[in-house]
């Protein structure tokens, strides 16, 4: 959550660009790219990135906000985008873990 709290304060820091533009500017792009997928895949676990997603769909559109989410790897730093994923490692990968904590 560290991560994310981060993206909030970058656009709170350039809020004023945030308001003004009606297309997101490359320098908040990352975080607001980033929020609008939290916001998508943990919204129902925590509602302040669900009213943010809200917020950005009405702000930049749906479609903008469409494509974000299906194509994250393209908008969202792909250390952040790994945190926020909840794939299952494979068994191998498993076994070998607990191979060496035994």
């Amino acid at each position: 959550y560290e991560v994310l709290r981060q993206h909030v304060e970058v656009l709170l820091a350039r809020f004023n660009v945030v308001v003004s533009e009606t297309e997101p500017r490359k320098e908040i792009q990352e975080s607001l790219c980033t929020l609008i997928y939290a916001g998508w895949l943990l919204g129902s676990d925590m509602p302040e990135l669900k009213t943010l997603l809200d917020q950005f769909t009405v702000k930049y559109g749906q479609p903008f906000v469409d494509e974000v989410t299906r194509n994250s790897a393209l908008y969202i730093n792909p250390r952040v985008l790994a945190k926020l994923n909840h794939d299952i490692p494979e068994r191998s990968l498993v076994d070998t873990y607990l191979v060496e904590i035994a």
